[in-house]
């Protein structure tokens, strides 16, 4: 009895690490639901450095398959093409280890292989687990979604 007892318990574990397993990418394509198009989501006012941030997000077969971030002056000038033309100087003026362009793009290329839900920030906004990008990507996150909720 015991044995037979132990054997189904096992067989249980055994059911639920399975199930724990299975992969689960693309969190906030899970659904299948998405309308293929580009959308995108622009913060409402400018932040205190001066940017308003926008992002744009391309669906097709119902997956994120691109995301864009970028954020916009008044002056229409860009942070990203700021920082790849060398103007915007992170690493020598601030010290970063990498260029904002840099940086984003790596956050760009996770949200794209994991889905926006499973890219974890810590208590400053930055992602946990992306080597290289230790800027704050927490708005540019909300955006994401905002965007991706129009194509619901």
């Amino acid at each position: 009895m015991k044995k037979s007892l132990l054997a189904l318990i096992l067989m249980f574990v055994f059911i639920f690490a399975l199930a724990g397993c299975q992969n689960n990418q693309q969190g906030s394509n899970a659904s299948g639901k998405l309308k293929d198009g580009t959308y995108s989501a622009t913060a409402p006012d400018f932040n205190a450095q001066g940017y308003k941030p926008t992002v744009e997000v391309v669906i097709k077969d119902g997956k994120v398959i691109s995301v864009s971030i970028d954020e916009i002056k008044e002056d229409g000038s860009t942070k990203k093409a700021l920082s790849e033309s060398g103007q915007y100087k992170m690493v020598e003026l601030g010290g970063a280890q990498a260029e904002w362009h840099e940086q984003v793009a790596l956050y760009e290329k996770a949200v794209v292989e994991q889905g926006v839900e499973n890219v974890k920030l810590n208590d400053k906004g930055a992602p946990d687990a992306i080597s290289g990008c230790t800027i704050t990507v927490s708005d540019y996150a909300e955006l994401i979604k905002e965007a991706i909720n129009k194509a619901k």
